[in-house]
């Protein structure tokens, strides 16, 4: 449960919250979706596909001001038009050590972070759309618990060696980016932040 106006997630079994973390979603001008979908595969130590429009605007330009930029940053050519650049996975990757995929129109993802500073500011929309997760790793090893294979420690030794693998949930596990900006907790209607605006339209 992703709610995308707080940036906070909630991880529940049995109906029970048993994981709260900080997120960080899109900035306002490459918003958060709103869905419902269901985690199908996990990546550990994944490479960052980084999209065309993503590479035209901001990454390009950054290699020709700064030669040198894709070489520092692990960024090599990309193996489409659609994905001109790759970020290799390792400790400069944007996606940290795992990443969270699941069925959408929207291409975004949830997925670990190596830039942490975020998670220290009330206003975390920093992102391009996709979520990134203040404890992702933890949620990982949730979601493999019990999972033949997949102990804490293997998902540690895993992370640590750099390669990237995927793994196919056996069960799907359900996800919903969502926008609360009003709500009620403990009895009180509380009124939140409104990063996107979407109140108005409301």
């Amino acid at each position: 449960d992703v709610d995308a106006a707080s940036d906070t997630m909630d991880y529940y079994q049995d109906g029970k919250d048993v994981l709260h973390m900080l997120a960080a979603s899109g900035k306002p001008e490459d918003q958060t979706p709103m869905l419902i979908s269901k985690i199908t595969d996990i990546e550990f130590n994944p490479p960052w596909r980084i999209p065309a429009d993503i590479a035209e605007k901001e990454l390009f330009p950054k290699e020709q001001r700064d030669p040198g930029y894709f070489a520092r940053e692990q960024i090599v050519k990309g193996p489409s038009a659609a994905v001109p650049l790759v970020q290799q996975a390792g400790s400069k990757g944007a996606l940290g050590q795992v990443k969270f995929e699941f069925d959408n129109a929207y291409g975004v993802y949830l997925h670990d972070t190596p830039a942490k500073a975020a998670f220290a500011h009330d206003a975390r929309e920093v992102s391009h759309g996709c979520v990134r997760l203040q404890h992702a790793v933890d949620l990982a090893k949730m979601l493999l618990n019990g999972v033949s294979g997949w102990s804490p420690d293997h998902i540690d030794q895993l992370i640590a060696t750099n390669d990237t693998q995927t793994v196919n949930l056996p069960k799907p596990a359900p996800v919903m980016l969502l926008y609360w900006t009003a709500y009620v907790q403990n009895g009180r209607v509380v009124f939140g932040p409104d990063p996107y605006g979407w109140d108005d339209i409301l």
